[in-house]
């Protein structure tokens, strides 16, 4: 063997076994979410993000946003930035829906799944926390992260910066703020008995248009097979609850399909 073909064969396979870069699909998929969901509470997302390319929703995920934005965020719709002097209670309040926010994505996704007090919703949302967990060991998520605390931090200190009366109202509303999307328990507040299944739709919406796009054509049983585990529902005894879901946020597979398991009501 000549040396030169020698040479191109040895770097073929360094080549092949050299480490690829972590992919990035995880950390765009997740802030693919949060822009949805700010976008349908009529907020725009700063910082950092601002210069990534992050891709849109399909149109059910918008959806899905949409519908959050009328049940457990409308508390935090309703404090949407306005003209005029500062409401010192909304501007505590605001604060006091981020602050829970990084504190749920700290104490409960990013926790092991074994630790003590993580609360049942977290739980529930093995999609979303599978999804969190692929992305959060980088250090540009971890980089994202401590923005956005050090972002609420310096936004605390000039609330306390105000007058004692405004300070008061200040304190008041970030006090409300902790329960205005999510209660003690780590529930959402307003939550109709969809969250469950939005945000597992949303979490796995990649893989769901790969799905929607696969030859030969895939069912919403065959969706619904990959998502009823972690719905709490592996006999699939609830599949006519989601299809009816799937239907209402015009997610629609190739075919209808029925799981294999599941009898025909009598």
């Amino acid at each position: 063997m000549s040396k030169s073909k020698s040479k191109k064969l040895e770097a073929g396979r360094k080549s092949r076994n050299a480490k690829k870069p972590p992919s990035n699909n995880g950390l765009l998929q997740l802030l693919s979410i949060a822009r949805g969901i700010y976008e349908a509470c009529g907020l725009t997302m700063t910082g950092p993000v601002e210069h990534l390319s992050i891709p849109a929703l399909p149109p059910w995920g918008k959806k899905i946003c949409q519908q959050l934005s009328v049940t457990i965020f409308k508390g935090f719709v309703d404090l949407s930035p306005h003209e005029g002097p500062v409401k010192w209670r909304n501007f505590g309040r605001m604060l006091g829906v981020g602050l829970r926010e990084l504190g749920f994505i700290e104490h409960d996704l990013r926790r092991e799944p074994d630790a003590p007090g993580k609360n049942d919703f977290a739980e529930k949302l093995q999609g979303l926390d599978e999804l969190v967990a692929s992305v959060l060991n980088g250090s540009p998520v971890d980089a994202l992260f401590a923005h956005f605390g050090k972002s609420l931090e310096s936004l605390v200190r000039v609330g306390l910066g105000q007058t004692p009366a405004e300070q008061y109202e200040f304190l008041a509303g970030l006090a409300e703020g902790q329960m205005l999307v999510l209660d003690t328990q780590g529930q959402f507040v307003g939550d109709r008995g969809r969250t469950t299944i939005y945000f597992e739709l949303l979490s796995r919406w990649m893989q769901i248009e790969e799905m929607r796009r696969a030859k030969p054509a895939k069912t919403c049983a065959d969706l619904y097979e990959v998502v009823a585990p972690s719905l709490g529902d592996p006999h699939l005894q609830r599949y006519h609850v989601f299809f009816r879901l799937c239907r209402d946020i015009g997610l629609s597979m190739t075919k209808r399909g029925r799981p294999k398991n599941i009898e025909e009501n009598k």
